[in-house]
This record gives C-alpha cells, structure tokens and sequence, in this order.
C-alpha cells in the first residue's frame, strides 16, 4: 500500500526553467495547482456580453498566470503580484513576453493548448 508521502512525491509541482531575453536572463515558472489556476480564471472573469460570450479580461489573465508562475528559485515564492505585473510599462515586447511565459505555465500544468488535444499532454503519453 502506498504511504500519503510516496503519494505526494509522484505530485509534485514542476517547475521549469526558460529563457527571457526580455527580462535578460533565466526565469523559473512553476505549474498552476488548480485552485490557483481556478483563482486566476476568476479574477480575469468579465461575465458574459449581450450574445452570451464569455468576457475574459486578458491583461488579468496573463498577467495572472505569469504573477503565479514566475517564482523564486531558492524559495518557490512568487516573484510578483498581478498588480505589480499589472503595472509593468505597455511596451510590446514586454507584454508579448508576459503572454509567452503564461502560455509556458499553462503547457507546464498541462491546461495549455497542447493539453487541450487527445494524445498531446503528458497524461497520454504514460
């Protein structure tokens, strides 16, 4: 029988390394535990327009994702608040580079687009 320890190594969070010339240098991102990820779906939440579409504040939802995922390597702490992400300057580059790092942590925590598609996330391969 498996100890609730053996149980909780094989469900680690994983966390990654990836380059950001942007930022100028190496950022670790961590995956989302679902109540993060659920908490970040939340706040981006504008309800819905006249149609019934689903309004998603965008700018909180990556924002969101890159706050949450972007850690201390030492601690595993979270380097920055939503609003502190929030407040990076608009520049181009910068915010593609937000919602590049937010897609990394979605992939990472297999709620990306790859994980979206049978036989593309991690879960099928074995």
């Amino acid at each position: 029988m498996l100890s609730k320890d053996q149980i909780l190594s094989q469900v680690a969070r994983r966390t990654k390394t990836i380059p950001s010339d942007i930022f100028g240098g190496e950022l670790c991102i961590r995956e989302h535990t679902r109540a993060e990820y659920r908490a970040v779906m939340g706040a981006a939440d504008r309800g819905k327009d006249d149609a019934g579409q689903a309004l998603i504040d965008t700018d909180r939802w990556n924002g969101g994702l890159f706050a949450n995922a972007v850690i201390d390597a030492s601690t595993g702490m979270p380097l920055f608040t939503v609003d502190e992400v929030l407040a990076f300057p608009e520049r181009t580059a910068v915010w593609a580079e937000v919602r590049r790092i937010a897609q990394e942590s979605l992939d990472l925590s297999e709620v990306g687009q790859p994980a979206l598609f049978p036989g593309d996330s991690a879960l099928d391969q074995g």
